[in-house]
Formats: C-alpha cells, sequence, structure tokens
C-alpha cells in the first residue's frame, strides 16, 4: 500500500485477507448489493503515481479504515463463522495500516485532534499469535 515501504509480515496478512474478501465477494453468497461496483472500487481502481506507475486506488484502504464499498453491515449468507472471521480481520488489517501510515494520514483517535500512534504492543497484527479468541 506504500510503495517503497520494507515488506513484513503484515503485508501477506493484508494480502491473505483481501483474497479471502475478493473470493467471498465473487463466489459466495452474501448482503452486498452492488456487486461490480464494489470489486471495481476495491480490486480494480488504479492511480498513476508521479514515477508513471501504476497504483491501487484507495478502494483497500477505505475498506480497512472505514469498512466502505460493502458497509457495516455487511454478512456472508448462512456462513456465521466466515461473516465473524472477515470482520475481526478487516478490523485488525485497519488497525495495522493506522499504525504504520505516515501520521498526517492517520485517524483522528483524541479529542485535541492530534493523530495518535496506536501502541504496537497491542495490534492484533504484531506477530502471528491471535489474542483475540473466537
Amino acid at each position: 500500500m506504500f510503495p517503497g515501504k520494507t515488506h513484513v509480515v503484515q503485508d501477506d496478512i493484508e494480502s491473505f485477507v483481501i483474497l479471502v474478501v475478493y473470493h467471498g465477494l465473487r463466489y459466495m453468497k452474501h448482503n452486498a448489493f452492488d456487486l461490480k461496483d464494489i470489486m471495481f472500487r476495491v480490486f480494480d481502481d488504479r492511480t498513476l503515481g508521479p514515477d508513471g506507475k501504476s497504483r491501487g486506488g484507495q478502494g483497500k484502504e477505505a475498506l480497512f479504515l472505514r469498512r466502505r464499498h460493502i458497509g457495516e453491515e455487511f454478512e456472508f449468507t448462512n456462513n456465521n463463522p466466515l461473516t465473524y472471521w472477515t470482520d475481526y480481520a478487516i478490523e485488525a488489517v485497519g488497525e495495522w495500516l493506522q499504525y504504520v501510515m505516515p501520521a498526517p494520514k492517520r485517524k483522528v483517535l483524541h479529542k485535541d485532534n492530534a493523530p495518535a500512534r496506536l501502541d504496537f504492543s497491542r495490534l492484533e497484527l504484531r506477530d502471528h499469535h491471535i489474542s483475540h479468541v473466537m
């Protein structure tokens, strides 16, 4: 998501979550109503960088940080475990992205409007261990 950034294990986890969301949207029943628009905005949208190279647009970032495109009420039909996992995974990746984002792009988490740096030791994606029990 950030060109030139060192690749870390959390990038692979983010990719895995994107794969699950993509295949879930494409091949499973769910309550998302405008699949064509969601697929374009999250997976196909591109921007042209100053170096002339095409990069992914803001769709994935908006999905992870604000639940844009699929919404808060998104669920897979008759599949509560996958819905639960997807909610958890999107939130965990969003939390990680807030942690690694440059300060001006971070969500405002304090009343004084200063962007807050999340505590690394409390992040779900700090390592391979899962601290959250389903």
